[in-house]
């Protein structure tokens, strides 16, 4: 099992080495847009909430089930991501790894798994379970985040790979649950 862990690891780091030799100013502006605290979570509430007040409207009832899953997604993949970077205590990229290194404030916190890549996938796959509609803009958006975080230097791609499978999990069963508690289906999509 060391040997294939070991093998994992050196693809891991061989990636995300490939991933920031593609930097270039115009591309290192939008990642760091991306990147922002208020895109892996707070945007997609806000757009959670906004679907919320169209469909309310249409449907002459007022619940924002969408927003509370959202919302609810986000701060449990945070808790989740935050527990488990406490657990698997892995390093960042340019501390471990000469060939990658930051081009941005580089965190203080363990770098597996990416709390960026959960939170915004948890957000995504809520807001992609309860409207439907807005699920390729959901995710196109969080894969921009996650990818940002390799782009940037402060994650592996393994990292973002494990946020992005934690915060799925946890946001499509939040959003799973909103549905089920609001006995409501998903908006039609487009």
């Amino acid at each position: 099992m060391e040997p294939l862990w070991a093998s994992l690891l050196a693809l891991d780091g061989r990636v995300s080495e490939e991933v920031t030799d593609l930097r270039c100013q115009v591309l290192t502006d939008a990642m760091h847009a991306v990147s922002s605290w208020w895109v892996k979570g707070p945007l997609f509430v806000a757009v959670a909430l906004i679907a919320d007040l169209v469909a309310a409207r249409a449907a002459r009832r007022w619940v924002p089930l969408g927003m509370f899953a959202t919302l609810g997604s986000v701060l449990l993949a945070s808790f989740a991501s935050t527990w488990a970077k406490g657990v698997f205590d892995r390093a960042r990229p340019p501390l471990s790894d000469v060939g990658i290194s930051a081009i941005t404030v580089l965190p203080r916190s363990a770098s597996f798994p990416s709390g960026h890549a959960t939170t915004a996938f948890a957000a995504a796959a809520a807001l992609a379970v309860m409207r439907p509609s807005l699920r390729w803009w959901a995710f196109g958006l969080a894969a921009a985040v996650a990818f940002s975080r390799v782009y940037l230097g402060v994650h592996f791609a393994g990292d973002v790979l494990a946020g992005a499978l934690l915060g799925g999990a946890t946001g499509a069963a939040l959003g799973l649950l909103a549905r089920r508690i609001g006995n409501v289906a998903p908006s039609p999509a487009v």
